[in-house]
């Protein structure tokens, strides 16, 4: 008896540790990278100059959030407002796009809200999609494909506008007793699959911007730059950490914080078409 609860024991501890998010200790086959994180007073200066066209849902909603309350400790006047019209001055102009869970109706959105005059007034335009989104996609891979042409062609036909793709945000996954339940009666603990297909969905997009300084991957920060990670199939998968969601997916302060830091220099920094060599 002694010995069957010892063994018990092992393997509850075994599992127990394999249901947690992971740090730098576990191999990582992502591309996630370091980016910076912090905005500096150029950066600001070159925002507050740029009209922005963004189209998002909730986890957007975080990071203007962040944006607007970094602008008030730096002291400096960004415009944040809501507008699916002609861009007439300098901001982030940002609109809602589609329905969360439904993927191709935010690529579909936001194509016509591009081509009802807001791409040919904007500097630059960005399209976030939503960690829902992946729940019941079927297949991430082809919406990453679906993704990056439906930006090739409104920058083609858009050649002003610098089109910045992003990666997926993440979540946090299932973790405790309830997890460690679900992984001794052969089930995935919860956020394992949709954060397996929001990598795949990341991993499409890094590769295929890999040779130009546009893509703004917010995953990667989300994830620690790929070392807050779980197993799955023998391999690792991004998740969100702990420490910068309220609620498993949204941002907490620190995730606004830090995330609408790196979306400011990045969109301070990102090649404009006349600038590119």
């Amino acid at each position: 008896m002694t010995k069957t609860l010892s063994y018990l024991l092992a393997v509850f501890i075994a599992l127990a540790a394999g249901c947690g998010q992971h740090g730098a200790e576990r191999p990582n086959s992502s591309t996630a990278k370091a980016i910076p994180t912090t905005a500096s007073a150029q950066d600001w200066q070159n925002l507050s100059q740029l009209k922005i066209a963004f189209g998002h849902q909730s986890v957007g909603e975080n990071v203007l959030s962040g944006i607007e309350a970094l602008a008030r400790e730096h002291d400096v006047a960004v415009s944040v407002a809501e507008t699916r019209e002609a861009l007439a001055a300098p901001g982030l102009h940002h609109f809602k796009i589609g329905r969360n869970g439904e993927p191709q109706s935010k690529l579909q959105d936001f194509d016509a809200a591009m081509s009802n005059d807001i791409a040919g007034t904007a500097d630059i335009a960005l399209m976030k999609l939503c960690y829902m989104d992946f729940d019941s996609e079927p297949n991430p891979q082809q919406l990453a494909r679906d993704y990056i042409a439906e930006l090739d062609r409104l920058a083609s036909r858009f050649p002003q506008t610098t089109f910045v793709p992003v990666t997926a945000p993440l979540t946090t996954v299932q973790t405790g007793p309830k997890a460690l339940i679900k992984k001794l009666m052969g089930k995935e603990p919860a956020g394992y699959e949709a954060n397996a297909k929001r990598q795949l969905f990341n991993e499409t997009l890094r590769q295929h911007y890999a040779d130009r300084d546009v893509l703004f991957d917010i995953a990667s920060i989300e994830s620690g730059f790929g070392k807050v990670t779980i197993e799955r199939d023998g391999q690792p998968v991004e998740t969100l950490s702990p420490e910068l969601t309220s609620d498993g997916g949204h941002l907490n302060d620190q995730g606004k914080h830090l995330i609408g830091n790196a979306l400011v220099h990045h969109l301070a920094n990102v090649a404009r078409p006349d600038q590119a060599e």
